[in-house]
């Protein structure tokens, strides 16, 4: 319900393991821990920016697209649990 016209085209796409939204709020949790009402700043901030990364995806989706994606994804991971 919150979402407008364009941002439903995310509904259209299947889901995957990982996108642009993943990588860079990899640690959302940690950001909105640190907001008096993370619930308001989740859709006010940080929703608009993941739909639209979503859609950046969308529009440029492609194998090798993919490839980078899980490629950063998987240097993230390895990088956070070696902190």
């Amino acid at each position: 319900a919150l979402y407008n016209e364009e941002q439903r085209r995310v509904l259209s796409v299947r889901p995957g393991l990982t996108d642009f939204a993943s990588l860079r709020y990899i640690n959302e949790s940690d950001e909105l821990a640190q907001i008096t009402d993370p619930e308001q700043y989740y859709i006010q901030h940080i929703m608009p920016q993941k739909l639209a990364l979503s859609l950046q995806y969308i529009d440029k989706q492609n194998f090798l697209t993919d490839i980078y994606i899980i490629v950063k994804t998987i240097f993230r991971i390895l990088r956070i649990k070696h902190k």
